[in-house]
């Protein structure tokens, strides 16, 4: 890597508008100063070193969130292996490692940022220590419109409120997964469905519900279906008690097994419930489907 960067560091989960906030400082400070804009995240997230029987649910996987960061104008992503030697480093040693190893002549921080296993230094002692290895450390103010973290949008996804996530996020909360076999019990009652197994066992999954949603096949990733979405337990049909996540397509037919789907969460239609036999729950199924037509 030869060019010089100006570039923030952060987890960046779910690259929401806070985040994208923060990348525009990165791609202004980066432009005065005839630098290239760049974002300096880890692969997995440092829970996962430090408390690992407590690792966070996360909102994007390394590449998903790779790829949003380019989407917002990074010309570099470099992405660190949080280990037991990063995790011992001070923050003084870590901007040394910026500079030497990645070329970062400018680090912009955000508002409530702290990196190091000093972590009681801020944002003027940074600026010191950056100024000894001749890196420029500035301040990023806070998103002027809306407090948002991905803590924040964590917590409302475990409350399935899905459009005010998507709010924070700037789009659609999004699930990947492959498609698993299932007990294809759907079919009998009109609506058959993919069993989305999701790709990382650490994807925050959102609070049981029926959801309205879009759809995307990896195989055809131009064409996205609407869709309806549970996710629960099944209590109609199933007396186990795994979480299982099922996507039945709108005006689709085809075989999807083995194919991977992007779902785009878009509204939370109701709770999970019971009910008394197949045919009572293919009724409010259909009035899923419609309201599901309706909203999206």
């Amino acid at each position: 890597m030869s060019q010089r960067l100006a570039a923030a560091i952060g987890m960046f989960d779910g690259v929401h508008r806070g985040h994208r906030h923060l990348l525009s400082t990165v791609s202004e400070a980066a432009r005065s100063r005839g630098l290239h804009p760049a974002a300096v995240t880890f692969r997995a997230h440092p829970s996962l070193v430090v408390t690992p029987e407590n690792a966070v649910k996360q909102l994007t996987t390394a590449e998903e969130r790779k790829r949003l960061l380019l989407d917002a104008g990074m010309e570099e992503v470099i992405v660190l292996d949080f280990d037991s030697h990063l995790r011992n480093m001070t923050s003084a040693e870590f901007i040394r490692m910026l500079h030497e190893r990645y070329n970062i002549d400018c680090l912009i921080v955000g508002f409530n940022n702290r990196f190091g296993c000093d972590r009681e230094h801020n944002l003027d002692d940074y600026v010191r220590f950056g100024r000894a290895e001749g890196v420029e450390v500035i301040g990023a103010t806070e998103t002027p419109d809306i407090k948002v973290s991905s803590s924040i949008v964590r917590r409302l996804l475990e409350k399935g409120e899905v459009e005010k996530a998507a709010e924070a996020l700037g789009r659609c909360y999004r699930l990947e997964g492959k498609v698993v076999g299932g007990k294809r019990l759907g079919r009998q009652i009109g609506f058959p469905t993919a069993n989305i197994e999701p790709e990382s066992g650490l994807s925050l999954i959102p609070a049981s519900g029926v959801y309205a949603a879009f759809v995307t096949d990896s195989a055809n990733p131009a064409v996205r279906h609407k869709a309806m979405l549970n996710i629960g337990r099944r209590p109609t049909v199933n007396t186990g008690h795994d979480i299982t996540v099922e996507a039945h397509l709108l005006d689709f037919k085809g075989d999807l097994y083995g194919h991977t789907l992007s779902v785009e969460f878009a509204a939370r239609l109701r709770d999970e419930r019971r009910y008394p036999s197949l045919e009572s729950l293919a009724a409010v199924l259909a009035t899923d489907a419609a309201v599901t037509r309706r909203i999206i």
